[in-house]
């Protein structure tokens, strides 16, 4: 990328983003508890 402030930038977003299960297991267990 030809702008390092911007590259920067969407590394430090890409990081903080929470990828784990947490919300995702939340999600799905309302979902089949909705069936």
């Amino acid at each position: 990328m030809r702008n390092a402030a911007a590259w920067q930038h969407l590394q430090k977003r890409g990081m903080v983003q929470d990828f784990s299960w947490a919300d995702s297991a939340l999600r799905y267990e309302a979902l089949y508890r909705s069936i």
